[in-house]
């Protein structure tokens, strides 16, 4: 009788809770009399109903009506980053501030996650973020407890910040305060600027109390973009 009652009072998300006292319940069956058995029961609902206000008022989360699916929900994996991230997508732009520049008035889209400036650099797939413009942007903020030193800029809209390699890459085909080395087949430019564009980070960059970039190393294969990061050479 008792198990019936919770299983007909308790609301839907509350069915882990149910099943746990249910347990309980047969666990203890002739251990506990009847009128203990209410008193579990009603002490249980009280809780439920109260949870959401204590919740409120504390503001912690209280062991409850949670699912696991809603727990794991809440922590997702590097391969479940939405793909409106990268892409140029009219959710993406609705979510924009009123100065963010849209994506797709500075790239190109020529395939799959893959994409192309007005200079010709290529951003498409590749690197453990998913893609190179995912890559980009984890440049766009600080990783204080990050060994050595994390270039970072000083754009954090995704769109001027392509603009903003994309110039680095035009100075460098032309050869303007530019030098190259070669590491395989990729070709490793650092592109003096001439102003400050982000500044050094990390473990290294916050000893040193941050100091200012007015240079981006520029990592590509061919014309295919690999990596970007303000230096002081």
């Amino acid at each position: 009788m008792p198990q019936d009652i919770i299983r007909i009072a308790m609301p839907q998300n509350s069915q882990q809770i149910a099943r746990a006292l249910q347990t309980l319940l047969r666990q203890s069956r002739g251990r506990l009399s009847g009128k203990w058995l209410l008193v579990l029961f009603v002490l249980a609902t009280g809780y439920l109903l109260a949870e959401p206000m204590l919740e409120a008022r504390l503001g912690i989360d209280l062991p409850g009506a949670h699912s696991p699916d809603e727990v794991v929900a809440e922590q997702p994996t590097v391969d479940s980053a939405p793909a409106s991230q990268d892409e140029p997508t009219s959710a993406s732009r609705s979510d924009a501030g009123p100065n963010d520049l849209p994506l797709e008035d500075v790239l190109e889209e020529i395939g799959r996650d893959t994409y192309q400036s007005p200079s010709g650099l290529v951003f498409g797939r590749g690197s453990v973020d998913g893609t190179r413009l995912a890559h980009l942007m984890t440049h766009a903020e600080d990783e204080p407890n990050r060994p050595g030193q994390h270039g970072v800029f000083d754009e954090s809209d995704q769109a001027r910040l392509v603009q903003l390699v994309d110039r680095a890459y035009d100075q460098a085909l032309h050869n303007q305060n530019s030098k190259r080395r070669t590491e395989g087949r990729r070709e490793v430019f650092t592109i003096d600027l001439g102003r400050r564009i982000g500044y050094i980070g990390g473990q290294s960059g916050a000893r040193r109390n941050h100091p200012p970039a007015h240079h981006i190393r520029l990592v590509v294969d061919g014309n295919r973009f690999i990596t970007a990061f303000p230096v002081t050479p």
